[in-house]
């Protein structure tokens, strides 16, 4: 194991020294895991605080991030996956942050997009709302699409796992359901008719 450690900053900078009461600032293990601010990494790099990549200076305009790397059943080292930073839009201060993955033939491929406005885009590279979807969503079992306002009043869209099919849920109770069968009930869970309507 070698360690860096550092006793403090003087007139002609800092001194490196291997006293035991300076911190160690990072660490080599034996088996090559690199650690900084950690004394026992787990793996290749550990690092305890916050990690910044910058564009090279000089540059404008351009993308830059962190690419993972993977390998296939020979062992080729193949493209694996980017996250990068990007402008948004071109002469702004704003940022694009940008997921890819490899596809079947090993090219990257942007999946989703977080643009400088906040706007989310998945399988969409120019989402133009907060939530911009290109393809099919699924939602579980069980589970909702809920609507909230300002002042936390909802309304939901989700399958009913009791009888099955869609209900819409406005408030505390459901006011409509769509069974797997074609039903429709309007005040009523169960309707027995194309068109079922409980209530006036």
């Amino acid at each position: 194991r070698l360690k860096f450690k550092i006793r403090g900053e003087t007139a002609s900078g800092y001194q490196w020294a291997g006293a035991s009461e300076a911190p160690t600032i990072m660490t080599l293990e034996g088996d090559g895991n690199v650690g900084i601010g950690v004394t026992e990494p787990s793996t290749k790099l550990e690092v305890a605080g916050t990690v910044t990549i910058n564009s090279p200076a000089g540059t404008s305009q351009s993308s830059y991030g962190l690419r993972l790397r993977k390998t296939n059943s020979s062992d080729a080292v193949q493209a694996g996956g980017e996250i990068l930073a990007s402008p948004y839009p071109i002469n702004t201060n704003a940022a694009n942050l940008i997921f890819k993955t490899a596809n079947t033939i090993n090219n990257l491929t942007q999946r989703m997009v977080i643009d400088g406005i906040g706007n989310v885009g998945i399988g969409n590279t120019s989402p133009t709302t907060k939530l911009n979807v290109s393809g099919n969503i699924a939602v579980s079992s069980g589970s909702y699409l809920s609507f909230i306002d300002s002042n936390l009043n909802y309304n939901k869209i989700g399958r009913n796992t009791s009888v099955g099919g869609i209900q819409i849920t406005t408030g505390a109770s459901a006011t409509m359901n769509l069974l797997d069968n074609g039903n429709v009930g309007i005040g009523t869970t169960t309707p027995l008719a194309k068109l079922d309507i409980q209530g006036t």
